[in-house]
């Protein structure tokens, strides 16, 4: 939701760039007249067309790469094909510890198939986190652990606890 509401801003500051440029340029070929607030405006128009071209520059640059930071991490399950095991996406979940082993936040993934096998995407906060552990259950009630692991392994084997 936040990044279609990044993307709609984004699409307004341009064609609003858009705009002011078309009327700068053609302050500057003369095309209102030679007015004084036309002259004006050519003079400080095109300083506000670079002004929000760089902004808007700025923007999408933050909204490209904020993408980047999620951490996706495969994972395998021990002794199984990756097509025999049917998530329950609605109860799995992934926990975040500190460097002392405390719990720094819980809260829900969703599994998603990615290939021959599944992917879990985890929150930025994830990065920051020493330690992440996953907690995945099978449709069949068969409950799988991905052992605390640091957030630059991003290839797991999940083993099964019940």
């Amino acid at each position: 939701m936040a990044e279609e509401q990044q993307a709609f801003v984004l699409k307004i500051l341009l064609g609003l760039t858009s705009v002011i440029t078309i009327a700068a340029l053609a302050a500057n070929l003369g095309l209102f007249g030679q007015t004084e607030i036309v002259a004006g405006f050519a003079k400080w128009g095109l300083t506000g067309v670079l002004g929000v071209i760089i902004t808007a520059t700025v923007g999408i640059s933050k909204g490209l790469f904020t993408k980047a930071h999620r951490l996706r991490v495969s994972v395998d399950f021990i002794s199984r094909e990756p097509g025999d095991v049917i998530l329950d996406t609605d109860q799995c979940e992934y926990q975040l510890f500190d460097e002392d082993g405390k719990e720094i936040k819980r809260g829900k993934v969703i599994p998603v198939i990615e290939g021959l096998g599944w992917e879990c995407t985890l929150p930025p906060k994830a990065l920051e986190s020493f330690h992440i552990q996953l907690n995945l259950v099978e449709r069949g009630g068969t409950k799988w652990i991905v052992a605390p692991f640091y957030s630059f392994k991003t290839n797991q084997k999940a083993r099964v606890i019940s």
